[in-house]
């Protein structure tokens, strides 16, 4: 009678922990899965804002009324950024 009781409570704690093992799982994937897709979003995001930011430093650029620097502070992209679009632009200038 003690050998059955005894395999009896190691087979329901091994079954707890088996069922506490997969829910750990599945809640941790789930987890994984949320911040996968907020990390993602917040990406996604930044690309655009930064793209945005870049298309108005063209045009800037383009109707020559402000210097580079304030493009640069109206746009939050760096002085580097903005030469390297005032070179592309003399760049695709001379092979029109």
């Amino acid at each position: 009678e003690r050998s059955e009781l005894f395999y009896a409570e190691k087979k329901g704690l091994e079954r707890g922990l088996e069922k506490g093992l997969e829910k750990g799982l599945e809640k941790g994937l789930e987890k994984g899965r949320k911040e996968g897709r907020q990390e993602g979003l917040e990406q996604g995001m930044k690309k655009g804002e930064q793209k945005k930011a870049v298309n108005t430093a063209k045009n800037l650029l383009s109707m020559g009324a402000l210097t580079p620097a304030q493009i640069a502070q109206a746009t939050g992209l760096s002085m580097k950024e903005i030469q390297k679009l005032q070179k592309k632009k003399i760049s695709v200038r001379k092979d029109v």
